[in-house]
């Protein structure tokens, strides 16, 4: 996702039509088709339902975004750290 942006000084330039920009969409687009088979066969997962969709939304507003600023990239890498580390605390609690 990262190596989609063009680092500023004071924010990261996103090029909305540029090929990387576009193969993170459909990626995101086929992230988000599997969280939607996962909360259909976990709904108990609510923590996990609920900071997945939260991270995918996030992305989806950043990087559809033609600027994002430092204090926005830091807060999306601190919820996908939280997604990463509820699922590294039990792994066997979300794979089968």
């Amino acid at each position: 996702a990262l190596s989609s942006l063009d680092k500023g000084t004071a924010v990261w330039n996103n090029d909305l039509s540029s090929t990387k920009s576009v193969d993170l969409n459909a990626l995101i687009d086929h992230i988000m088709g599997f969280s939607w088979l996962f909360k259909i066969k976990y709904p108990d997962k609510h923590a996990m339902n609920t900071l997945m969709e939260e991270c995918i939304e996030e992305t989806y507003r950043l990087f559809g975004s033609d600027s994002i600023s430092y204090s926005e990239l830091n807060n999306w890498k601190e919820l996908n750290y939280s997604l990463l580390t509820l699922i590294d605390k039990n792994p066997k609690s979300y794979i089968k």
